[in-house]
């Protein structure tokens, strides 16, 4: 054999070595890389193989410290706020967003919609022409038995309105959620005389309006035959 032939020899069986060797190790990657990707969970500290780029440990529950973004959703806290006086702000657990407008006549505060108040009565010291009283609140006439052509006291308060008004049927009539203490003085009484207060409620209020009636009687006078 020619020194030539030998060299090409020890070429050829050195080239077949590395090949086999490369081939072998190229085993033992793909074997261990195999077992690498295997879905694990551990019941100590609750881990799992989640991650999308394999061969990583991510907390099972998100959100977690290191982790690959997008791995884990944005989260927060559920709450409601106030954008403005009428408007509620919604933020889900998942961040999104959402306005409410509040129902017409409602206030956003504390980050909820409330509706307003119903119609109230206040009731009041008052001075009438039989002397110091309680008044209720709600519209009262004092004196209700009075002697024909005389005059007598109403009197009223209330709250949540937008407005109010007092009529009689002998033609008195007064606006304003009060009478104030010492009432309105009404006009002459010839007959029996209906007295009505009439109040409309705020916007979107429960009550949205009411009516109450007093009636003023007239002392029967007597005549002998």
């Amino acid at each position: 054999m020619s020194e030539h032939t030998g060299r090409t020899a020890i070429v050829t069986r050195t080239e077949v070595i590395l090949l086999i060797l490369a081939i072998a190790a190229l085993g033992v990657l793909l074997m261990f890389g195999a077992r690498a990707h295997q879905p694990f969970a551990s019941a100590e500290v609750q881990f799992t193989d989640a991650s999308a780029h394999g061969l990583a440990i991510v907390p099972a529950s998100c959100p977690s410290s290191p982790d690959y973004p997008g791995e884990c959703g944005q989260q927060c806290t559920p709450s409601t706020t106030c954008v403005n006086a009428t408007t509620q702000r919604n933020t889900s657990a998942t961040c999104a967003v959402s306005d409410t407008i509040c129902p017409a006549g409602w206030s956003c505060d504390s980050g909820a919609c409330v509706q307003p108040p119903a119609i109230g009565f206040y009731s009041f010291p008052a001075t009438g022409p039989n002397g110091n009283f309680q008044a209720t609140g709600h519209l009262q006439v004092s004196p209700q038995l009075i002697a024909a052509g005389s005059t007598t006291h109403a009197y009223w308060s209330v709250s949540n309105v937008k407005s109010c008004t007092v009529t009689g049927t002998n033609g008195d009539s007064w606006t304003g959620a009060s009478s104030g203490a010492s009432g309105k003085v009404t006009g002459l009484v010839n007959s029996q005389t209906i007295y009505t207060l009439s109040c409309i409620g705020l916007d979107g209020s429960p009550t949205p309006s009411l009516n109450e009636t007093v009636t003023v009687n007239i002392i029967p006078t007597f005549q002998e035959q």
